[in-house]
């Protein structure tokens, strides 16, 4: 049960598990004229769909949906209009997010959290391709924590032991920590204000007025279209670092990463190439995979040659069954760009990256004696991933 507080004047709404339904938003697509573009018809089609969806909940009141509406059509509204955060308890797990960040802060109050979709993919993938059964006990590197939801959740919800947090916006990490402190976890999360990336230099991040979530490091030339105004956005100054430089201070102990957790808004593809430790170590890396973000930051052909070069297979997580070799990473840019016809901006998907690891002293605890990597094969240059067993021994 979740608990919502409207600047500390409890019991607002209740809502039940994180993400049991899909929120009940607007449809993504506006409902405008039909012309004769194949995209612009099909994001009709699903704007209409969902819409009705959602009516249908509502009649219904399925999944609490009702209650769903009352916070995302009137409750977080309205607060944004009176108090700068809102509270919310989940199953004895609480958040204070943002009323001005309509993405990330927004899902968690209507939901009680964020991305466990996201996270239950994970956990498929990684049990079906690595052996990994569980997240207990393990260390997370969170690239790109924002105002920590995936960083409680990973540590209340997903019996992580410990997470070092890395995130460059100053606004974003209070919320951090101030959602570390309010679940007694600030002795388990190790937190850096800076953001990774390929150099060791200031960095400029160009802030989102409305959507916390979608700040994103500028680089020097954009190569992507500007489609949703980003070029006009105010910037700020921040730490720029590479993980290998970090690791080489001992500032990040990469030895004890046991798995990573990365989203930042396009910039994977500058991360992986200042991370060649990272690679090297076989850590699993889940990673947000979004081609117009990463073709406008002019990492897009680096992201694939990195993940090309440094990692064997491929997960989809909104297909956690289904393994691609890595060499064909680069086929998920034109999929995901032609599902969304003429709207680019909008094709995203999370990618768990998987090669044959190093073991860190964790996770040689967590496999069973007997867990084996099963790789299919996905296309004829590539014998040496043909089906074959990999044991993975306990120490």
């Amino acid at each position: 049960m979740a608990v919502a507080h409207l600047g500390g004047v409890p019991e607002i709404a209740r809502t039940s598990a994180p993400e049991a339904a899909k929120p009940l938003l607007p449809a993504r697509a506006d409902i405008g004229v039909l012309g004769d573009d194949d995209g612009a018809v099909r994001r009709r089609c699903k704007a209409i769909g969902v819409r009705l969806r959602n009516l249908v909940r509502l009649v219904r009141n399925s999944d609490n949906a009702r209650r769903e509406a009352l916070r995302s059509r009137i409750l977080f509204p309205f607060a944004a209009r009176v108090t700068p955060f809102l509270g919310v308890e989940q199953d004895g797990v609480r958040y204070v997010v943002n009323t001005r960040d309509s993405a990330v802060s927004f899902q968690t109050f209507v939901n009680g959290g964020f991305a466990e979709d996201t996270m239950g993919s994970m956990l498929i993938g990684l049990e079906r391709y690595a052996g990994i059964k569980t997240l207990d006990g393990l260390t997370v590197l969170e690239v790109g924590a924002n105002i920590g939801t995936e960083t409680v959740s990973l540590l209340m919800r997903h019996g992580v032991e410990r997470v070092v947090a890395v995130e460059p916006d100053a606004e974003n990490v209070r919320f951090l920590r101030a959602n570390l402190a309010l679940n007694g976890l600030q002795d388990r999360a190790e937190v850096h204000q800076l953001a990774l990336s390929n150099t060791d230099d200031t960095l400029l991040l160009e802030c989102s007025e409305e959507n916390c979530g979608d700040h994103r490091i500028r680089v020097a030339d954009p190569s992507g279209p500007d489609l949703i105004g980003e070029g006009k956005r105010a910037t700020v100054e921040v730490v720029g670092r590479r993980l290998d430089s970090l690791a080489e201070v001992k500032a990040i102990d990469l030895d004890s990463i046991d798995l990573v957790w990365m989203d930042a808004q396009g910039h994977e593809g500058h991360i992986l190439a200042g991370a060649e430790r990272l690679a090297a170590a076989g850590v699993p890396i889940v990673t947000e995979y979004w081609p117009y973000g990463l073709r406008r930051a002019g990492g897009l052909e680096r992201f694939h040659a990195l993940v090309a070069s440094g990692y064997s297979l491929v997960v989809d997580l909104r297909e956690p069954t289904v393994a691609l070799d890595a060499q064909r990473v680069a086929e998920l840019a034109d999929r995901y760009t032609a599902r969304e016809g003429a709207d680019p901006s909008s094709a995203y998907t999370d990618l768990l990256l998987l090669s044959p690891p190093r073991l860190s002293r964790t996770l040689k605890q967590t496999f069973d004696q007997d867990a084996h990597l099963h790789v299919r094969a996905r296309s004829a240059h590539t014998a040496r991933s043909q089906t074959a067993p990999k044991q993975r021994a306990l120490r």
